[in-house]
């Protein structure tokens, strides 16, 4: 059976775009000393003081102004007696207690930090006092990355914040499943996953999982153990993921430690089959890896990849998608597998620099849970360089290292939770707002507080990029306008990789034949609207359709004017005024699609490539 291939989602990249590239190592001139920068901005409960500010009126401190905390009840027998001056603050812990002999101490939780501040403000009328938990103000940690400027994602998402709790940990593991990473890269080559219970290049499968030498993880292209990269997009994402943060060079992944495996699925145009993917899947929620990142897609529905992605949330594995680049609603047009219905995916748009959904992603109010940065993202590239690139494939590695940090600061997560935790912390976005399940952009801070402490934080302030954003993809392997903090952009000699200029709706890498379909309905008679209109044609095409819960099939057969079947004639599916869909007839003449059922009616027919068409039909 010859496989439909997979492309990297809507076909690798059709809005790839390098911005520029960098032929240094990441060091460069400006690499920082090996000390990490901080920043005054992060604020942390403080459970056990309550903070009063009065502050100072027009014209000046005057003695007579003040306010009194007085007798404020904090439990039995418990009393807090103080009087503050204008321009004075006053700091009260739970041992400042007056009262009845044996009263005792009462903590100044989040929970009681409302009360006591409105019986403050009650006992002092029309005087503007402020009352909080009194807040520990702690550093910030920006790595010293020497590109880390130019990261606008990472700000984005909260990434500083989140790293004060924690910068990852060698337990959480990603599987890329994609075109194999370069795993001796300078800024990757720490974070790689290895397979301690296989002696690599001895010629035996040691650990007995039948793959051999399989230490680095494996190439389902090749059939080997080699899964380095031999066209660089399973390396870009890789970094996003997981480049090795603080260590004065190159970028930082959303962990500074991490496990990467690679596992190639994609050969090096970037294009595969539905058996390697699979198989590339199965391999690693074998290996025990609960996060895959996979930013790569085909339009064609498929029983194999539904079934990989079942077999992984048996093994309790977040499936981590790319929701596609072709601007289309995947509720009406499905890009596989983000749009999946088992509960273990997560569909991921792609987001700009300035909050807006990225003009090539995929979108759908069911079928595409959040946004990230996805456009003009830095990362590490083969050669052990850096590039830009754009696409649903870049923000779906930032939500994927996302999971793998919520696994880092609490390891009993279940992937329903992290996907939960995912969705419920999304910045809300008006843009996104009715376009995906979260309505909005991923923030790893928000994610990692109540992953670790269950608390929902205090909204912080909106963070802004010190990197420059305006460049949009351009389909160029020329250099472009640089951030500010790179010295250099030299296009890079050793690969070249035409991009497609702009992002295409119709459907690419349509298959030759089609996919053998697990379901097989019997035609019945179709619920039918007026014909569609046609042209004088000696051809017939037929169509029907059934439906399950999730999926509709629509199916027919087209023959000639003496009811001859015609074999490998192109048939388009036309539904709402745009083709989605085109697939060859069998030897029968037969014709199948399959499609996730529409939020709503859609009308649909039939046309083949001598332009003979079917009647309407009415899909629900």
């Amino acid at each position: 059976m010859k496989f439909p291939p997979l492309s990297l989602f809507a076909s690798y990249l059709q809005t790839l775009a390098f911005l520029g590239f960098m032929l240094s190592s990441g060091q460069g001139a400006s690499a920082q000393s090996s000390s990490s920068t901080d920043t005054a901005t992060k604020k942390v409960l403080r459970g056990q003081e309550l903070v009063v500010s009065f502050p100072t009126m027009s014209g000046g401190f005057s003695a007579r102004a003040s306010a009194k905390v007085s007798n404020l009840k904090l439990g039995a027998g418990t009393r807090l007696s103080k009087t503050l001056s204008e321009g004075q603050l006053g700091v009260f812990s739970s041992s400042d207690t007056l009262g009845a002999q044996g009263a005792q101490p009462v903590d100044i939780t989040a929970a009681t930090v409302q009360t006591m501040c409105a019986a403050i403000r009650a006992a002092n009328p029309g005087i503007d006092l402020t009352c909080e938990a009194n807040s520990v103000v702690a550093a910030t940690i920006t790595p010293n990355d020497s590109q880390y400027g130019a990261l606008y994602g990472m700000t984005k998402i909260s990434a500083p914040l989140a790293w004060d709790i924690s910068t990852g940990s060698a337990s959480s593991v990603v599987a890329i499943i994609d075109t194999g990473i370069e795993y001796t890269h300078p800024d990757l080559v720490d974070n790689i996953a290895t397979n301690t219970k296989e002696i690599p290049n001895n010629g035996v499968d040691d650990d007995a999982n039948g793959y051999i030498d399989d230490y680095y993880g494996y190439d389902f292209v090749n059939n080997d153990s080699n899964p380095i990269d031999d066209h660089f997009h399973g390396t870009h994402c890789a970094g996003t993921i997981g480049a090795k943060g603080n260590n004065a060079r190159g970028v930082a992944g959303v962990n500074w430690t991490v496990k990467l495996m690679p596992v190639k699925v994609l050969d090096a145009s970037g294009s595969g089959t539905l058996a390697s993917v699979a198989a590339g899947m199965n391999y690693a929620v074998k290996r025990g890896v609960k996060i895959l990142s996979m930013s790569l897609g085909t339009t064609a529905y498929s029983a194999t990849l539904e079934n990989a992605v079942i077999n992984a949330r048996n093994y309790g594995a977040l499936v981590v998608a790319a929701a596609g680049n072709s601007t289309v609603d995947t509720d009406l047009y499905p890009h596989y597998p983000s749009a999946l219905p088992e509960d273990n995916v997560i569909s991921i748009a792609a987001s700009t620099s300035t909050d807006a959904l990225a003009y090539f992603s995929n979108y759908g109010a069911t079928t595409v849970d959040l946004a990230a940065p996805g456009e003009s993202i830095l990362s590490t590239y083969i050669g052990g360089q850096y590039a830009y690139a754009s696409g649903t494939s870049m923000a779906t590695p930032h939500v994927a290292g996302m999971a793998a940090l919520l696994l880092a600061v609490n390891p009993s997560l279940s992937y329903s939770s992290i996907k939960s935790i995912l969705i419920g912390t999304a910045d809300p976005v008006a843009a996104m707002s009715g376009k995906l399940v979260a309505g909005g952009r991923a923030n790893l801070y928000k994610a990692v507080l109540q992953a670790k402490t269950g608390q929902t934080p205090t909204p912080m302030p909106t963070a802004t990029s010190t990197a420059t954003r305006t460049a949009t993809p351009t389909a160029t392997l020329t250099p472009t306008s640089t951030p500010t903090s790179v010295t250099t952009y030299t296009p890079i000699p050793t690969k070249t990789v035409p991009p497609t200029s702009t992002p295409t709706i119709a459907p690419t890498n349509i298959p030759s034949t089609p996919p053998t379909m697990t379901y097989t309905p019997t035609p019945t008679p179709p619920v039918m609207d007026t014909p569609a209109e046609s042209q004088p044609n000696p051809n017939t095409v037929s169509i029907g359709t059934e439906r399950t819960r999730t999926r509709v099939y629509i199916f027919g057969e087209v023959s000639d004017d003496t009811d001859v079947p015609q074999y490998n004639l192109a048939v388009k599916m036309n539904c709402g005024g745009r083709v989605v869909g085109t697939k060859r007839t069998d030897a029968d003449g037969y014709y199948e699609f399959v499609f996730r059922r529409p939020t709503r009616p859609i009308r649909c027919y039939a046309e083949d490539e001598t332009a003979a068409r079917s009647r309407r039909i009415t899909i629900r």
